[in-house]
């Protein structure tokens, strides 16, 4: 019983990897087949700052988030479940406030100038602004659903949404 539930949720889950793989490669084709080489490159550099600065956003808070609310969860405490949701959700909003404006004002432009000796205009860095914050509140709310169990909704959510995310603010 208890195994034939275990295969099927890990058939499930493997489902979900498998189409956000096929969401990302299809969105890597799609703009490798429109955009020239070094604009292309351009956008995976841009990917991969935003990539390093979700993980400085997230601060590990995630997996406290998850460990806190499967906690309050078994021990019947759900009053407790917001409270902590709240305050991980605004210290990771004013942590993702603090790195907007590092890098807008003083990290981007050194970033692309000075490393990668690229002549970018600031709406690229306010679009990677956006990304990290989006990410970051991606993030804490399927933190939030791996807490309670809900694994299928925290694999939509962590997998299918951030990566479609990327291509759909560039749009």
């Amino acid at each position: 019983m208890i195994y034939s539930k275990l295969l099927r949720d890990g058939i499930g889950l493997i489902a979900i990897k498998i189409l956000a793989a096929g969401v990302a490669f299809g969105i890597d084709v799609t703009l490798a087949r429109s955009l020239r080489a070094e604009d292309l490159g351009v956008y995976f550099i841009i990917v991969s700052i935003i990539g390093l600065f979700v993980l400085l956003n997230n601060f590990g808070l995630v997996f406290v988030l998850t460990n806190k609310i499967a906690c309050y969860h078994v021990t019947k405490e759900e009053y407790k479940i917001l409270s902590v949701f709240k305050k991980i959700l605004y210290f990771v909003l004013l942590n993702g406030l603090v790195i907007a404006v590092l890098l807008y004002v003083f990290i981007g432009n050194f970033i692309f100038y000075n490393i990668f000796k690229l002549d970018i205009d600031s709406s690229i860095i306010l679009y990677i602004i956006i990304n990290i914050i989006l990410i970051a509140i991606i993030n804490v709310i399927s933190g939030c659903y791996h807490g309670f169990k809900e694994i299928y909704s925290a694999s939509i959510f962590g997998n299918l949404l951030e990566t479609s995310l990327f291509f759909i603010i560039l749009l």
